[in-house]
């Protein structure tokens, strides 16, 4: 009898409905998150690559041109934020990237890693968050990557000339 009723609740199409709802909704707010997250990453990691030539990132020359135009660059005005609901993903990210293998080139954030990291801190993660973490570390490694192959950060002074429409004095 309890099969039975079972599979009447499972097959009764308006017991069904709110509960694939909340689910789906549910993982639509994550996906976006996660996006949101990624995004925010992206922009995170563009800043931050340093320039060859001046050992500078790509933010503390912003900075720096603000400082003696007046002018700030776009990226500066339309940084993107860490949305509160997945800081904890983004800081788990930075602690597990501080300690990421290095050798010839970026290594991955293994599994171990995370596993160690997680039975360190007593945290079982669910596994968006595990997949917001691969997701975040494979955006890493792009964007490390394409620096690493020397592609250098533009100087202050091509910068200067693209955000302000000024040539630079020579």
């Amino acid at each position: 009898q309890r099969r039975e009723r079972r599979a009447h609740l499972e097959s009764a199409p308006e017991l069904e409905k709110p509960h694939r709802r909340r689910r789906r909704q549910r993982r639509k707010f994550l996906d976006g998150l996660t996006t949101a997250l990624v995004r925010f990453a992206e922009q995170h990691f563009r800043l931050t690559e340093r320039d060859e030539r001046t050992g500078k990132t790509r933010l503390e020359l912003f900075i720096e041109i603000e400082r003696q135009t007046g002018v700030v660059a776009p990226e500066l005005r339309s940084l993107p934020v860490v949305p509160a609901a997945a800081r904890h993903v983004w800081d788990w990210f930075q602690d597990l990237s501080v300690a990421r293998g290095v050798g010839m080139q970026f290594m991955a954030i293994t599994w171990a890693d995370m596993r160690s990291y997680f039975a360190l801190l007593g945290v079982r993660p669910q596994r968006w968050e595990l997949a917001a973490l691969r997701r975040l570390d494979s955006k890493y490694l792009e964007s490390r990557a394409g620096h690493a192959k020397g592609r250098a950060v533009s100087g202050a002074k091509q910068m200067r000339q693209s955000m302000t429409g000024k040539q630079p004095a020579e």
